[in-house]
């Protein structure tokens, strides 16, 4: 079960990320990395489809494809997630804890998902 009061823990050679207020906002905006940028493109292009519009052997073929790719993709998130509670990059938008910082999110992420993750 994912503790609440995890231990900060940062490489020796970088300082831990600074705890803003609760409910104070990131000073800095950062942009999505251009690799998340394509991808959330790529949804958008995928949405836009009408499978039914579709030949039934290309609607299935499309269909595997995106059950592989979401396993892939939940694979990734699974590193992404560990690598926030690991360096605790949550604290940059004020939420004492990675499971905390995912429901901010609205994410339909479970607690499940995130005690794997970390």
């Amino acid at each position: 079960m994912f503790a609440p009061d995890v231990e900060d823990v940062f490489a020796a050679d970088e300082p831990a990320p600074p705890r803003p207020a609760a409910g104070e906002p990131v000073a800095e905006e950062v942009p999505v990395s251009d690799a998340v940028l394509v991808l959330r493109r790529t949804i958008a292009a995928l949405a836009g489809v009408d499978p039914v519009a579709l030949p039934q052997a290309q609607a299935l073929v499309d269909a595997t494809a995106l059950l592989r790719a979401r396993t892939e993709l939940d694979a990734v998130l699974l590193r992404r997630l560990g690598d926030v509670n690991t360096r605790q990059l949550h604290r940059l938008d004020a939420s004492p804890t990675t499971s905390a910082w995912v429901r901010a999110q609205g994410s339909p992420v479970d607690a499940a998902t995130i005690t794997l993750a970390t």
